[in-house]
């Protein structure tokens, strides 16, 4: 698909054919997005804190499962417990891509153009966050700060989305980059549960491996360029809806793409000591 590397707004300018977008303020920014897609958002989180309550009531009269479920540490059932939650998640918000590549309205020609598919998905996540948020709070001796900021960067990056802005580019970071995470969690709950000895357990971490290098790596480091670029013109125009935003989303992408390269090269060298027959990871 076409990658937009101009600040073009569809607003119109009588000159230009191009919007000024004015200066946004707090409310433009959180009040009125919440306003538009609080049913999204509120129903979204409600659900992911019922699925919470099934998993921990569930799991362990699960048969062949709860007597592993039982045995494992409190951190460890935790563990299970968010794996399964950030599991539907993944599988729900991946089809988002789709409109990465087949984009409603135009949107790839516009930094400020609307998608309400996409924005959709991008309420749900911020759901999901909230509830990803409580859980870090709660537990927090458990779980850490980090993922407490975590929670925090990844939600709002989520809800500014709604505004809207870099809805194009949404539709893959959270779309594309998810479809390696349903894997992800697939391979960590068949490990928590005891299966590693499936032949799924190693193929789900193959395919982790494959869709992580293909979307995060490779078309991730490609548009993390293009996010720049646009982002950049865009605050050099002065035509930016919120100056503060624009650098929020050009550190989350820095942090973001950090984090995957140190990932990517942590998988391949797990991935190269499987295939080699060397000393197994700690981390398996």
């Amino acid at each position: 698909p076409h990658t937009p590397r101009s600040c073009r707004h569809t607003r119109c300018d009588t000159e230009s054919g191009l919007t000024m977008v004015a200066a946004a303020s707090l409310s433009d920014i959180f009040v009125a997005p919440f306003a538009a897609h609080s049913h999204i958002i509120l129903s979204s989180a409600a659900t992911f804190f019922v699925l919470h309550f099934l998993v921990c009531r569930v799991t362990p009269r699960l048969p062949g499962v709860g007597p592993r479920y039982t045995a494992l540490s409190p951190a460890d059932q935790l563990s299970v417990q968010s794996s399964a939650i950030a599991l539907v998640h993944s599988a729900v918000v991946q089809f988002c891509v789709y409109y990465f590549y087949f984009p409603e309205n135009g949107v790839q020609h516009d930094l400020y153009g609307s998608s309400p598919s996409v924005q959709f998905f991008l309420a749900i996540s911020t759901g999901y966050f909230i509830w990803d948020l409580w859980l870090c709070l709660t537990y927090t001796s458990i779980i850490g700060a980090v993922f407490i900021m975590h929670g925090v960067f990844s939600g709002l990056a989520m809800f500014f989305g709604l505004y809207p802005f870099l809805v194009y580019y949404g539709a893959f970071f959270l779309g594309g980059f998810e479809i390696s995470t349903v894997f992800l969690h697939t391979r960590l709950l068949m490990g928590y549960l005891g299966v590693k000895a499936h032949p799924l357990h190693n193929a789900a971490g193959l395919t982790f491996f494959v869709t992580f290098a293909f979307n995060r790596i490779l078309i991730g480091t490609y548009l993390s360029y293009c996010v720049w670029s646009d982002v950049l013109q865009l605050l050099q125009s002065g035509t930016a809806h919120s100056v503060g935003v624009c650098v929020f989303y050009l550190v989350c992408n820095l942090c973001l793409m950090g984090l995957n390269y140190t990932w990517f090269y942590s998988s391949a060298s797990q991935v190269y000591r499987t295939l080699t027959g060397s000393t197994k990871s700690n981390t398996e």
